[in-house]
């Protein structure tokens, strides 16, 4: 069974986040890229709602999906 891990991160440290997450991505082999595009992603998603004051719902981001 899966659980979810949920960070209360302040907007800094999120964008923090996701910087180290691209530079993994550019470092990482291939066979990794759509698991750190995810997540990517996903930071970006949440940052972006953040900074727009919107109320961030954890589970329309950080939800159980399969790799392709």
């Amino acid at each position: 069974m899966r659980r979810k891990v949920i960070f209360n991160l302040s907007e800094h440290d999120a964008t923090q986040l996701l910087a180290l997450i691209k530079k993994e991505l550019n470092q990482e082999d291939r066979i990794w890229e759509p698991y750190w595009n995810r997540l990517a992603h996903t930071v970006e998603q949440a940052i972006e709602h953040a900074s727009r004051g919107d109320t961030f719902r954890y589970t329309s981001f950080f939800k159980d999906t399969p790799d392709n």
